[in-house]
């Protein structure tokens, strides 16, 4: 039978006062060397197939990867959003740290999620790992009505 004196009672909490410190200083002494590293995001193709809303919420299974590509309409509190493409609307639920830091985004803003749909029992959202701006193509930046599309270009050519 170990007896436990008071000198010894004080000498383990001392040792066990001294390892938390040490932990604690080493926590903190890697948290500000990792500060200043930045996390590089993959940014090429994937192996998933673009879906479309539609086909994701109708079809797709609880925990199926998907990647989507549509606009963010609102913002409805917290990390849930709304987000649609053209064959229908699905809630999603995004980390503030995925949207790209100083690059605003409305909903007029084409983009591409990645993430998995997660279905409940009377509701389906989508879980969104990843999220990538869609650069805008040479066509989609023409305004709708060109000279060559306009009525009275096409008539001026007969």
């Amino acid at each position: 039978m170990h007896r436990c004196t008071a000198a010894t009672a004080e000498a383990r909490t001392a040792a066990t006062l001294s390892r938390r410190a040490v932990g604690k200083g080493a926590a903190a002494l890697l948290g500000a060397l990792f500060a200043g590293v930045s996390h590089a995001q993959y940014v090429g193709p994937t192996g998933l197939s673009l879906r479309t809303v539609k086909q994701l919420t109708e079809h797709g299974r609880d925990d199926e990867p998907a990647r989507l590509r549509g606009r963010i309409l609102s913002h409805d509190g917290g990390d849930h959003y709304t987000f649609a493409d053209d064959t229908g609307r699905v809630m999603v639920e995004i980390d503030a740290h995925l949207f790209p830091p100083g690059t605003p985004i409305d909903d007029k803003r084409l983009v591409e999620i990645t993430g998995e749909l997660d279905r409940g029992f009377r509701s389906v959202k989508f879980d969104v790992k990843s999220m990538e701006l869609v650069k805008a193509s040479r066509s989609a930046a023409l305004p709708e009505t060109s000279t060559a599309s306009h009525p009275a270009a096409a008539r001026a050519k007969r």
